[in-house]
């Protein structure tokens, strides 16, 4: 088993994780990022070479696949309810076990709360991307940036393997990451000095993409949901062997990246920004007033889902069933149809509110 080294960094952060907390509950466009500093300090998250051995230990990484709106908090609480650790946003689920061990002075044990603070750097960083794609200011290289948002899905992965639990992610930002996640678990699953071999699981849940995309921009969260300027065709593929992938399409972040930066010399690369990549649905759509706009992220919302349903382990829409889909219900869906019926953890999980570092006495995460 690799044992992950966290070096400890305190010196000069442009921004600290706090920071960015209480910034993003007042007003996210005032998030800026030093995106070389942090790509420089992921690298320091190093492994050992303590283990030579043949891989002999399976991990699942869950990963639910659902944009925004689609039902993804019924995904959570029903991963929830099944006994995996799982993160949505700022809110998710511990085990009660857990919670009731720790030594920390917080409820939630430093390796949980760890976990989240690895997953919100990926979500401040599209958050940056975001505020960028609209102002055009404060704008970081995209080869700087394209080199953080890699490190920084490679040392979440690395530390879910140390932690040694099986852990449900969903929703934003790995919706928007999903292709780099596979990426980066298959190329870790090829490293002959790991002995485990992660299994992800996907979950996606589904909305008619017309729906959903007026019901984005009613909501007015599409001025939230990044969106590839000149995207790379979509493809999705499953292997005999178990491989899964995805990239390209509207929403692949990596993937645009990739695309926008293929085949400038090194002057041009280096002057390319965040705002010469990325835009928002809703820019794209004028805010649901650019018929044509519209009928571009509706497609790009339909091809996700199509691709990625090719890959799926289990895939649901909620929206076209005639009762509202309880979360026990869901649950028992999603046990039946994967894999994880073989190994259900029937640990009893306690929500949380991650950011607040604080346990939840709600019934719903909603």
């Amino acid at each position: 088993m690799i044992v992950l080294v966290i070096i400890l960094v305190t010196s000069t952060i442009m921004l600290s994780l706090d920071y960015f907390r209480s910034v993003q509950s007042k007003n996210n466009d005032e998030i800026k990022y030093n995106f070389q500093y942090e790509a420089d300090v992921n690298r320091d998250y190093e492994t050992n070479d303590e283990s030579h051995a043949k891989k002999s230990t399976q991990q699942h990484i869950i990963l639910g696949a659902g944009r925004g709106a689609t039902g993804t908090h019924s995904m959570t609480e029903a991963t929830c309810l099944l006994g995996y650790p799982s993160i949505h946003y700022n809110l998710g689920c511990i085990p009660q076990k857990a919670i009731n061990e720790t030594n920390d002075e917080k409820p939630i044990p430093s390796d949980y709360q760890e976990l989240y603070d690895l997953t919100w750097k990926i979500t401040v960083a599209l958050h940056h991307a975001v505020n960028c794609s609209v102002k055009k200011e404060n704008c970081p290289n995209a080869i700087e940036f394209r080199n953080f948002l890699r490190n920084a899905i490679q040392n979440l992965i690395s530390f879910v393997v140390t932690m040694k639990k099986e852990i449900a992610f969903h929703d934003y930002p790995f919706s928007d990451i999903l292709p780099s996640v596979l990426d980066e678990i298959q190329r870790y699953n090829n490293d002959s000095m790991s002995d485990v071999t992660i299994r992800p699981i996907i979950l996606l849940s589904q909305r008619d993409p017309s729906e959903y995309t007026t019901r984005r921009i009613k909501k007015r969260q599409s001025k939230n949901d990044l969106v590839c300027k000149s995207p790379a065709p979509i493809s999705s593929f499953k292997s005999m062997q178990g491989t899964i992938g995805v990239e390209g399409g509207g929403f692949d972040i990596m993937g645009c990246l990739d695309q926008a930066l293929s085949g400038l010399n090194s002057t041009k690369a280096k002057a390319l920004t965040l705002s010469d990549v990325f835009t928002t649905m809703a820019t794209i759509t004028n805010k649901g007033h650019d018929v044509e706009g519209l009928r571009k992220v509706i497609n790009y919302v339909d091809e996700y889902q199509k691709s990625v349903n090719v890959i799926a382990d289990f895939s649901y829409d909620m929206f076209a069933q005639n009762n509202k889909t309880l979360k026990e219900e869901l649950a028992n869906h999603i046990l039946n149809q994967t894999v994880l019926h073989e190994n259900q953890q029937h640990e009893t999980c306690q929500y949380v509110n991650f950011w607040k570092n604080e346990v939840l006495t709600d019934e719903t995460l909603h």
